[in-house]
């Protein structure tokens, strides 16, 4: 502009300078430079005044939409004024959600938990049980249920609740088939059996039982009571409806319990050596006890004949002695001495009828010495199991050696014990019946003196 207007100043300089020196009908070249920078005016102020119309029409628009975005932008923050109440209400909705689903999978996991902790029991029954023999397609799918370490599916549940309902009623069931057992010897054969629920299955009055190796009924070697075994067969073999009949309630566990049960001597054999001892011990306390009783047993016979037959005395017996040491000196000597030698014979017969009673009874209190003395060994070795790599079955053999040596040990000590007290009152009544004889003989000597 301000070119402009120094251009245009100029312009009007020279205008009044050449105003002077021509006349005013000339046209000159001044003129026409004013003319053109007029036109060229008109031409800028219409082009200003179109840039800003197009200006004001621009900024009217520019209002128009910047109005329109408010609008929309309020409307946008309504919406999302609404979008984040709805995601919040979302967000609660979900964390019930979530509750639920983890109590679903809670109650999902204890009841999966509760079906293979049940399905493993019921299959650990199963090897004890006849039921496996029965149905081995059964025992497979509730062992399978039991090992398996995902959900259980909607089939699975419905099968096993199936075999349990099966179960149920196969357990007040008898049922009598014909199937393969395997004997003691190892041989197969095929046999009638009779199964009775879970609890027992016999066969031909033989108790049997179900081996999870072979998957097949077995005779076991050591069978129950003879007479117990007869009622089986009776069983077997009775149609009544109500019979007399064995059962196992443990399914099984009684029978492996009596066939991997010790006998006498393998019990006697886990005492050791001085298991052997105490019962050599107590054999020969025994024995002696024994010898002992029928001997006073004799020697109580023939005092009682001796008292019946007075007039003809014997030296087969206490009594017949005593009495011909009374027959001896009773002429000789006062009341006092004659006394005297009737004592003297009776203490010589005590040892005759008390011999033996301390051995006896010193071997009654060896025995539970001997237990303890096998307590004390069997409890080093199990020490020694303990401390060493011996394992398991070193401490079991260390047990096993000290409750049966103390067992044992109570067993001889408690009848020589017995036996001991009674040989001992047995002398005793008859130290005490010779005492009587002596004690009447001598009041009928001083009766007889003093007439």
């Amino acid at each position: 502009m301000k070119l402009l207007l120094t251009l245009t100043g100029t312009l009007l300089a020279l205008t009044i300078q050449c105003s002077f020196a021509q006349t005013p009908n000339t046209i000159t070249p001044l003129d026409a430079l004013v003319a053109s920078v007029k036109e060229a005016r008109k031409k800028e102020l219409a082009q200003n005044s179109e840039r800003e119309q197009k200006f004001l029409n621009a900024h009217q628009q520019q209002k128009a939409l910047l109005k329109e975005a408010q609008l929309t932008v309020a409307a946008l923050k309504k919406k999302n004024s609404n979008l984040k109440q709805s995601l919040a209400e979302d967000k609660e909705t979900l964390v019930e959600l979530e509750q639920e689903q983890q109590a679903l999978l809670q109650e999902s996991r204890l009841l999966t938990e509760g079906i293979k902790d049940e399905a493993g029991r019921l299959s650990r029954s199963f090897n004890h049980s006849v039921l496996p023999a029965f149905n081995a397609d059964r025992s497979a799918r509730i062992n399978q249920l039991a090992l398996n370490r995902t959900v259980p599916s909607r089939e699975q549940l419905y099968q096993y609740w199936e075999d349990l309902n099966t179960i149920l009623a196969d357990s007040s069931r008898i049922t009598r088939s014909t199937t393969t057992i395997t004997r003691s010897t190892g041989d197969p054969i095929t046999a009638p059996v009779t199964f009775i629920g879970p609890f027992t299955a016999v066969s031909n009055g033989n108790f049997l039982r179900y081996y999870p190796e072979t998957g097949q009924l077995g005779i076991p070697i050591k069978q129950p009571r003879f007479n117990l075994r007869i009622d089986a067969e009776s069983f077997e073999n009775s149609h009544d409806p109500l019979a007399l009949m064995a059962i196992d309630p443990g399914r099984g566990r009684l029978l492996e319990q009596l066939e991997t049960s010790p006998t006498l001597i393998e019990r006697i054999d886990q005492g050791g050596f001085i298991a052997w001892l105490i019962i050599a011990l107590g054999a020969f306390g025994v024995g002696l006890l024994i010898t002992r009783y029928l001997s006073l047993m004799h020697e109580s016979r023939r005092i009682r004949q001796q008292q019946v037959h007075m007039d003809n005395l014997s030296r087969s017996n206490a009594l017949g002695r005593v009495l011909m040491a009374w027959e001896k000196h009773r002429q000789q000597g006062s009341p006092e001495n004659l006394e005297l030698r009737l004592d003297e014979a009776i203490m010589a017969e005590i040892p005759r009828l008390e011999s033996w009673q301390s051995a006896i009874k010193l071997m009654a209190a060896i025995a539970p010495m001997l237990g303890l003395l096998g307590t004390i060994t069997g409890m080093i070795r199990t020490f020694q199991g303990m401390s060493g790599n011996a394992g398991q079955h070193l401490m079991a053999v260390g047990i096993s050696q000290a409750l049966i040596t103390t067992a044992i040990g109570l067993m001889v000590a408690i009848p020589l014990l017995l036996g001991h007290a009674f040989l001992t009152n047995r002398s005793r009544q008859l130290v005490l019946l010779l005492d009587r004889q002596a004690a009447g003989l001598m009041a009928e000597h001083l009766e007889n003196k003093a007439c």
